[in-house]
């Protein structure tokens, strides 16, 4: 699916539900994954930097409880990758 310009692969649908995130040329800009009920966003791939956390649902949730809970935190994982891609990007706003 397709978010805010990034490419959501789903890897796994639960326990953990994790995805991969590719950006426009296919390059791995992110890794997404709820697991426990902590959501997670590890840039540019998973084990390197964290660049976002969340808790989601409760009792060991593993998954997302419906389309609109997962919408809601997949943006907030692009806007997070987003905003890493645009401070690492030379030129970007408030370099100068």
């Amino acid at each position: 699916m397709k978010i805010k310009g990034l490419e959501f692969e789903r890897t796994c649908h639960e326990c953990p539900e994790q995805y991969d995130v590719f950006d426009a040329d296919g390059k791995q800009v992110g890794y997404v994954r709820l697991r426990w009920v902590c959501f997670r966003v590890d840039y540019p791939e998973v084990g390197e930097e964290t660049i976002f956390e969340a808790d989601v649902g409760e009792d060991m949730t593993g998954r997302f409880d419906s389309e609109e809970e997962r919408q809601r935190y997949l943006t907030a994982a692009a806007d997070a990758i987003n905003s890493k891609i645009e401070a690492e990007t030379p030129g970007a706003k408030g370099e100068g």
